[in-house]
């Protein structure tokens, strides 16, 4: 009985010397957007009383640069077409 305790007890500490040290880090792709995003042709809600019907609202860095119907969009910008859809503001 006692070889019998011995050999479990032999049997689970070596597979605790012999489990994983540490668990990798994986963040993932780390990419830095250095491009604008203009989503055009959308219902823009800047307040509830002031509407910008078929405009454009220019994004860079995840903070808006401009907005308006006639807003001048850079070279390297991805251009998402929103028509018939609505942009609103969050408010924090």
């Amino acid at each position: 009985m006692n070889k019998t305790y011995f050999t479990i007890l032999t049997f689970l500490c070596s597979v605790v010397l012999f489990a994983q040290d540490y668990f990798p880090k994986n963040d993932g792709v780390i990419v830095k957007n250095t491009n604008y995003t203009a989503f055009t042709n959308a219902k823009i809600y800047v307040s509830p009383t002031q509407v910008i019907e078929k405009g454009t609202l220019l994004i860079y860095d995840g903070k808006v640069v401009a907005t308006g119907t006639s807003v001048t969009i850079p070279k390297n910008t991805t251009v998402v077409d929103l028509s018939g859809k609505s942009v609103y503001p969050i408010i924090y």
